[in-house]
């Protein structure tokens, strides 16, 4: 469990980002109750407005929709994340120029990974920490 200092540097590195024009970011967790508490956090920053209407679920798009928002924050579960064609759902949503914040909360939870020697991800790593290296690596 985060701290709240720890909550709280994480939302307003969210906050700046906002404020800099940055149009998407990612927020994932373990649980998807936590997306309501994640619009609660931003709503107790003073952004209001920004929570209730630019705060998307992607546990709420079926696998196969185009999402269209053009900003906003994306909330997914990492469990939501490894599912069939999600992870190509929210790089084609970020599109080519992203430069938006992605938040890992809870990360010590999506398991392990292993690397080989050339960085890819072993066989004996998670389901989870393997499609969370892959995220990483395609906004590099």
């Amino acid at each position: 469990m985060q701290t709240l200092s720890n909550l709280f540097t994480l939302l307003f590195i969210f906050r700046e980002n906002i404020s800099r024009g940055r149009k998407k970011h990612i927020w994932v967790s373990v649980s998807a109750d936590l997306y309501e508490d994640a619009k609660r956090d931003l709503s107790d920053l003073g952004l209001d407005k920004y929570a209730s209407a630019k705060c998307y679920s992607l546990g709420n798009y079926k696998n196969q929709d185009t999402i269209k928002q053009d900003e906003g924050v994306m909330f997914s579960t990492y469990n939501t994340l490894i599912a069939k064609n999600r992870l190509d759902q929210l790089l084609q949503w970020c599109g080519d120029s992203f430069d938006g914040l992605i938040m890992l909360d809870e990360c010590h939870r999506c398991k392990s990974i292993e690397l080989d020697g050339e960085g890819n991800a072993k066989k004996s790593s998670s389901k989870t920490g393997a499609y969370l290296f892959a995220t990483f690596m395609c906004f590099l």
